[in-house]
């Protein structure tokens, strides 16, 4: 059974191969300590689960403002 996608046909699940692709072809235990940190979300059962694509988005988007703050931080520091 293939996972539900959004009417712009955006999927909302993934598999955990294409969720890994999807972060940069990270390795498997880099993935499974986000998910045991909570920060990649899966549904299904222990046969088959899916990674919920929202879930990776919000991960994007929390590193990408950890990175904003750490440039900003490090100009900071330069300039004082």
């Amino acid at each position: 059974m293939a996972p539900a996608q959004t009417p712009d046909a955006r999927p909302l699940l993934v598999s955990v191969r294409e969720a890994r692709r999807i972060l940069g072809d990270i390795g498997n235990s880099t993935f499974w300590r986000l998910v045991q940190r909570g920060e990649i979300e899966l549904v299904g059962t222990e046969r088959k689960r899916w990674v919920v694509v929202t879930s990776l988005e919000q991960l994007v988007d929390r590193q990408r403002a950890k990175a904003r703050e750490e440039r900003v931080s490090r100009s900071i520091a330069v300039d004082a």
